[in-house]
């Protein structure tokens, strides 16, 4: 009869037990979930931030842009082609 309350009372302890770590984690996980939440808010910002910036590259470093940019700079393109009559040689014979 000692033999089973000492099993029942100590069954009962370790179930009590284990229900308050339970709740623990639980506790735990249900504020990584709200700190998730947060996380993958502020990817997302910075994912569309990320897209913007890549536009914003893309279209500058466009070809057109970049043409633009240099008329307005005062660059102008070089037509005069500069050919050689006699090439050099390449190396000298021994």
């Amino acid at each position: 009869m000692k033999k089973t309350h000492i099993i029942i009372t100590s069954l009962v302890t370790v179930i009590i037990l284990l229900s308050f770590i339970q709740m623990g984690i639980s506790n735990f996980l249900s504020t990584d979930g709200i700190a998730l939440a947060s996380m993958q808010d502020k990817i997302g910002l910075l994912e569309k931030q990320n897209m913007e910036i890549s536009e914003k590259v893309y279209s500058l470093s466009s070809l057109t842009t970049i043409a633009s940019c240099a008329a307005t700079l005062g660059f102008v393109d070089a037509r005069s082609e500069v050919v050689l009559a006699n090439p050099l040689p390449l190396a000298l014979k021994q």
